[in-house]
């Protein structure tokens, strides 16, 4: 069984897990793009040049 749309609701997630849901989404799939994006961006811009 999966579940999404619980976000930023940790004691309904717990709750959820324990009913036996084995899918839980927390987030939209362009949020995680968008935050992986931006952590590579964050380490080249990090990298020394010489």
């Amino acid at each position: 069984m999966g579940v999404g749309g619980a976000r930023n609701e940790p004691e309904l997630q717990a709750e959820l897990l324990k009913l036996g849901v084995r899918y839980l989404t927390c987030g939209a799939d362009v949020g995680y793009v968008i935050d992986g994006g931006r952590a590579d961006s964050a380490a080249i811009r990090a990298m020394p040049l010489r």
